[in-house]
């Protein structure tokens, strides 16, 4: 393990892998490779990035690192901190981005940023997570966008891609099973739509929500927020 990826937080507590089992997240992009249309979404998630400019991007929840690499290679002078609490998902993500030299990873907990670590007093110019949101409880999902919206500088933007409402029978049925593996309390704000109620109440502007992409498992959803206390209007609301 080389040098950029440095342990920050080693508190668990709560900790379930991306896909529940430690010993299958060597499996994750396999899995979501052929369940997902990964590589299609990926594209759309970086496109969402790559319009905005930013010179500072912090991906949460980074996992294996896809997302980080295409990132970082679509933008190669951008300075991009990936941060995950899973070690395991970070070592396979290291051997992706082992020659971008705009990349650090760190081992750290979302819920946990204290002004002891070193995310304190950084600001980023945007902020993505894919995928990970629907793995926390609704009291750490509150906790995880207040702090996001504390590492934003102002006038920034957050970039949630993540499941919401199914939007047809076979997403209302594949979605059915992604709650039977990862919990059905966990996932209910992403299933009956509660997310964007719950940017506005971190005190985010709502700039975008809607379908991002369609698989047999679920509608993956594009919840974009503003750190901004000028009142803005939603301006793609379908």
């Amino acid at each position: 393990m080389n040098q950029n990826l440095k342990t920050i937080h080693s508190n668990k507590s709560g900790y379930i892998p991306a896909l529940r089992f430690g010993w299958a997240t060597k499996l994750y992009d396999t899995a979501i490779y052929l369940t997902m249309r990964e590589k299609n979404l990926r594209h759309k998630t970086v496109e969402q990035i790559v319009k905005t400019n930013p010179a500072h991007i912090l991906e949460v929840g980074c996992g294996t690192g896809s997302l980080t690499e295409a990132l970082a290679r679509r933008l190669p002078d951008t300075a991009i901190v990936g941060i995950d609490i899973d070690p395991g998902a970070l070592e396979i993500a290291e051997s992706k981005i082992r020659n971008k030299g705009n990349v650090r990873l760190m081992i750290t907990n979302l819920l946990n940023i204290s002004d002891k670590n070193e995310l304190s007093g950084l600001k980023f110019d945007h902020i993505v997570s894919s995928l990970v949101l629907h793995h926390l409880t609704r009291s750490q999902k509150q906790t995880a966008l207040r702090n996001l919206y504390s590492q934003l500088k102002d006038d920034c933007l957050l970039t949630i891609v993540d499941w919401g409402p199914p939007t047809g029978v076979i997403q209302s049925l594949g979605f059915w099973l992604v709650r039977l593996l990862d919990g059905f309390a966990v996932t209910h704000a992403n299933k009956y739509g509660e997310l964007p109620s719950m940017l506005s109440e971190a005190g985010f502007v709502l700039e975008s929500v809607k379908p991002l992409h369609q698989t047999a498992l679920g509608t993956v959803w594009l919840y974009q927020g503003r750190q901004h206390k000028t009142e803005k209007k939603i301006h793609d609301r379908n």
